[in-house]
């Protein structure tokens, strides 16, 4: 797992080192920082962030983003960009809504949105066939999409603690 500040000393190195190259646009850029060599990307318990590096979207070979405990309030859309993420921890986080470019990740498996404040699931997310698991408990959720059924590769569906009125018909079919 990498850090926020290994990966901020890893393109400092990287820099110092000589390891940095131009990328489409003219821009230097470390081989970490497009995606070659980094698989997951922790900015797991820095709390004093509320946000973390655009740069994070360029990861492009990433596999796991790990945000827990984090302050941030959002994702980007450019989160479209990772699209071997396969795993993505926001437990705890202030997200209250997910950008409908969630729905692009098709090697998604594991979302994990544990006690943050949110609020609904954006339609796209019934899009993910790869998802195993949904972890919703502790959530300000009141409903589903109506399609979340679809999900024929969702194993685990943790609605504890949420505030569910009632259950999507393509869940009970």
């Amino acid at each position: 797992y990498m850090n926020y500040n290994a990966l901020s000393a890893i393109i400092e190195a990287s820099a110092e080192a000589g390891n940095v190259t131009e990328d489409d646009d003219g821009e230097e850029t470390d081989a970490a920082l497009r995606g070659e060599t980094l698989f997951t990307y922790t900015f797991a318990s820095v709390e004093h962030y509320e946000s973390f590096s655009e740069k994070v979207y360029d990861l492009v070979h990433l596999k796991v983003l790990d945000i827990s405990l984090a302050k941030v309030q959002q994702l980007s859309p450019k989160i479209a960009r990772l699209s071997s993420l396969d795993h993505i921890n926001m437990y705890n986080t202030l997200i209250t809504s997910l950008p409908r470019e969630i729905g692009t990740l098709k090697k998604l498996r594991n979302i994990n949105l544990a006690e943050s404040p949110l609020k609904a699931l954006p339609e796209e997310i019934c899009e993910l066939e790869r998802l195993e698991k949904l972890t919703l408990w502790g959530t300000k959720i009141r409903e589903l999409p109506e399609q979340i059924g679809k999900l024929k590769a969702l194993k685990c569906l943790d609605l504890q603690d949420c505030r569910l009125k009632t259950l999507p018909q393509s869940i009970l079919d």
